[in-house]
């Protein structure tokens, strides 16, 4: 049985998987996230499965972050 979660975070970014890359442990999930911004998760390979995750599947990619840091140029 599936239970649909609600969670605390805004910080919740729509997006479309273009790429999986799964290794033995860890998997990379690329994302096309609003206005074509490429969006990067490292997962468990058991997340991938678990999830369902596949390409063209819709997504959120939910970013936790103490800090934000700018560099100026």
């Amino acid at each position: 049985m599936r239970v649909e979660m609600q969670i605390s975070g805004r910080n919740k970014i729509p997006g479309k998987i273009t790429e999986i890359v799964v290794g033995d442990v860890m998997a990379k999930v690329v994302m096309e996230g609003p206005g074509g911004t490429e969006l990067v998760a490292v997962i468990t390979s058991d997340a991938v499965k678990e999830l369902g995750l596949s390409v063209g599947k819709e997504v959120q990619a939910l970013i936790k972050a103490t800090e934000i840091m700018v560099i100026a140029k």
